[in-house]
């Protein structure tokens, strides 16, 4: 079953969403308007999903984020304005093409510092965050990849991300 996203679509609901929003950086808009002119557009988070994201991250206070499907870089760069200073998001992707765009647009941000970008299966990243003593340390997790790995991300999810997160 296809996910339906609303990049091109009239919709109420995204249009009051997106009213009563915060709106994006010009370099979140800039990303967006990159990103939408490639024929993978489809595998980029709907605008007001990474918005919430965002606004979640901020409220709960976060400080450690996952983002497990990068693509050219939107929910990582999201994350990572709305993290503190001190804050991080392991980025999981497999390609290179891609997260070479994302890389651009971290750096222009001023925020690749926070962005620890992992190329391999998310499946084995997050096992080695489990195995390296990270379990419960994580305050929140997006996750938008490979469909057919879902089950499997949410379970390592499970483990990493803290009570409450």
């Amino acid at each position: 079953m296809a996910v339906a996203k609303t990049y091109h679509s009239e919709d109420p609901v995204k249009h009051y969403c997106l009213q009563h929003s915060t709106p994006l950086l010009p370099i979140q808009e800039k990303l967006l308007k990159e990103t939408l002119e490639m024929k993978q557009f489809r595998m980029m988070g709907a605008p007001e999903v990474i918005g919430l994201n965002a606004l979640f991250i901020k409220n709960m206070g976060a400080k450690k984020v996952v983002d497990i499907g990068v693509f050219t870089g939107a929910s990582s760069l999201a994350a990572a304005l709305a993290l503190p200073k001190e804050g991080t998001v392991l980025a999981c992707d497999v390609s290179e093409e891609f997260t070479n765009r994302a890389k651009k647009y971290w750096q222009e941000a001023g925020v690749s510092e926070k962005i620890n970008l992992v190329l391999a299966p998310a499946t084995e990243t997050l096992q080695k965050c489990l195995d390296n003593g990270e379990a419960a340390t994580f305050d929140f997790a997006f996750i938008d990849a490979d469909k057919g790995n879902y089950d499997n991300y949410y379970e390592l999810m499970l483990k990493l991300l803290r009570p409450q997160g």
